[in-house]
């Protein structure tokens, strides 16, 4: 792939990751969606004139392996979507980083103290 093209995706993902990780979007989920996105933009945006577009030739033009294809092609939207299920510690991060009381005038996350005012360990 073309050095230029990968460095513009560096700077495009970049934002994109800030995002996930604030609103605690897993790496699993992430690719998920790309695989979804994969799949629509092969289908819509690169047919074959006069052929119809198989499973095959979608995972050959996006690397998405025939049975994500199928099976993503088969699914509603809502379904595709990103998994609900989120960890416990995606959660806790989240919860740092969003919660108004734990935010500085900034919007940046405060520190978290290790132990609490009275020496026992913080939670």
């Amino acid at each position: 792939m073309p050095t230029a093209v990968m460095a513009a995706l560096r700077r495009v993902l970049r934002p994109l990751v800030r995002l996930m990780i604030r609103h605690g979007i897993t790496l699993p989920a992430m690719v998920e969606l790309l695989k979804q996105a994969l799949v629509d933009v092969a289908i819509r945006d690169f047919p074959v004139e006069g052929k119809r577009t198989t499973d095959s030739r979608i995972s050959v033009l996006t690397g998405v392996h025939r049975k994500d294809v199928k099976r993503l092609r088969g699914a509603e939207p809502e379904k595709a979507d990103v998994p609900k299920q989120v960890s416990l510690g995606m959660q806790l991060v989240n919860a740092w980083m969003t919660d108004p009381a734990l935010l500085d005038e900034q919007g940046h996350p405060l520190p978290l103290p290790r132990t609490s005012q009275d020496g026992s360990p913080s939670l």
